[in-house]
């Protein structure tokens, strides 16, 4: 009788755990999300985020700055670029006038103060990176680019830069 009861008690608290997570998506998100904290974020390239999964710093946008990278209410510098960060919270605010939803990113940055992160814009940009993400076009050729300039360096063979193109050029012709 008790392990029935434990049994029980079990897959109650484990639907309601799971039921109970607020969940934002991209093409759904409207006015009634802002100020509101989610558990998990599906991407406008269908990626998924949750509280807790790691993210990537890309590079700079901008020649001296991130631009969708603040602390403390500033452009983020070039001190985050490579660092591997963890999702503390996911809120959703409105961007501008037209009540466009942005989803910030929050972590616990170098210093004193939060980072955040305006994540669609960020990523688009490649300012930030999802491990499990998928490559997007501007990604794939500024990879096959580098490529290039490391094969005419001798750095890597042509075998090599024909598997990485072999590879990218179905994303970059999508």
């Amino acid at each position: 009788m008790a392990l029935r009861f434990s049994i029980f008690l079990v897959c109650i608290l484990s639907w309601t755990f799971l039921f109970s997570q607020k969940v934002a998506n991209y093409e759904t998100l409207d006015g009634s999300y802002f100020g509101k904290r989610v558990d998990m974020y599906i991407t406008k390239s269908k990626d998924t985020l949750r509280i807790g999964d790691t993210l990537t710093i890309g590079k700079m946008s901008n020649e001296n700055h991130y631009q969708y990278i603040n602390q403390a209410n500033q452009f983020a510098g070039s001190q985050l670029s490579g660092h591997k960060i963890i999702i503390k919270k996911l809120i959703v605010e409105k961007a501008n006038k037209n009540r466009q939803a942005v989803l910030w990113v929050d972590f616990r940055g170098w210093g004193l103060y939060p980072v955040f992160i305006s994540y669609e814009q960020a990523s688009e940009a490649g300012e930030v990176i999802v491990s499990n993400s998928k490559m997007t076009r501007e990604q794939a050729i500024d990879e096959l680019k580098e490529a290039k300039d490391l094969l005419e360096l001798e750095v890597i063979s042509k075998d090599e830069y024909n598997k990485l193109k072999e590879r990218l050029t179905p994303i970059i012709m999508n």
